[in-house]
């Protein structure tokens, strides 16, 4: 069965860790139609993009790069966030959102799995999602990856198992497995790195969010997308066999967050005082 892989970057110095890992994958290449989106102006990524495949292009169904030509300054611009209720924007915020709706554009395949430059995936994630998806009922099966920080003071990470929002969809409370979890299990919203979604409920998610009340559209915020998928009748499976890792630069040097630097928590949102209180389950 013919699927997409999107590959989305916006770091040069993910490339030599993600690719190590990308090209020791075990998948059928021959299936794959693999989309590389370098997200910024920095040609230098789209080329490395080659030389990192070279030994594996010819595997592949078909290759397409996308540059989108966004500058760091233009990314990071504070208008991005206007409207968009902390703390659920992002550093590129409307861009991302963007970034969502040009992959709908640009996948053809009924299954896409959708890999960050700062992730790195399970060795077994593609087959694994892949399999996962055979289940029509299926809208999303993605593998579990630290939340990113520094110092690795981590304080969860993408599967969430209770949600609670307000009568015009804000989020007020949230909270993620328990870290231990064995096994596969329905989730209620999902982070968008190692994640495989269903054509469909794509696009539908994408009308969910344009037309949401709550000004949040901006932010490309992956837990209102995808926790609409569950809200529109589809299983949002988390594997939690697929642990992977998440990379960040501390002081110029290359660290690493995986399942061992994790906690859970929840997450509720002060109306009064308009801010989050966490408190740590384990």
């Amino acid at each position: 069965m013919s699927f997409t892989i999107v590959l989305k970057f916006s770091r040069d110095w993910c490339l030599d860790p993600f690719f190590k890992r990308f090209n020791s994958m075990k998948f059928d290449r021959g299936e794959c139609n693999l989309i590389m989106i370098n997200n910024t102006q920095d040609l230098f990524i789209s080329i490395e993009f080659f030389r990192h495949l070279a030994e594996k292009i010819n595997e592949f169904k078909t290759i397409q790069i996308i540059q989108t030509n966004q500058t760091k300054s233009f990314r990071n611009n504070i208008l991005n966030s206007r409207g968009v209720p902390h703390p659920f924007h992002t550093w590129s915020s409307q861009k991302s959102f963007q970034m969502i709706k040009l992959i709908g554009d640009l996948v053809k395949d009924e299954i896409h799995i959708q890999l960050e430059d700062d992730t790195l995936p399970h060795v077994d994630t593609i087959n694994l999602l892949l399999l996962h998806m055979k289940d029509s009922k299926v809208s999303i099966a993605f593998g579990p990856v630290p939340h990113r920080e520094r110092g690795f003071k981590v304080v969860g990470h993408n599967a969430y198992n209770l949600m609670k929002f307000d009568e015009n969809g804000f989020l007020l409370a949230r909270s993620n497995f328990p870290v231990y979890k064995i096994g596969v299990y329905e989730c209620e919203a999902a982070g968008y790195c190692n994640i495989a979604f269903r054509k469909e409920p794509y696009k539908k998610a994408i009308q969910f969010i344009e037309n949401l009340k709550v000004g949040i559209r901006g932010s490309g915020s992956d837990i209102y997308f995808t926790n609409s998928m569950k809200k529109s009748g589809g299983k949002i499976l988390c594997d939690f066999s697929l642990w992977g890792e998440h990379m960040f630069q501390d002081n110029g040097k290359l660290k690493k967050n995986s399942v061992e630097n994790t906690r859970q928590w929840d997450w509720v949102y002060n109306l009064k005082k308009r801010y989050y209180n966490i408190k740590f389950i384990d």
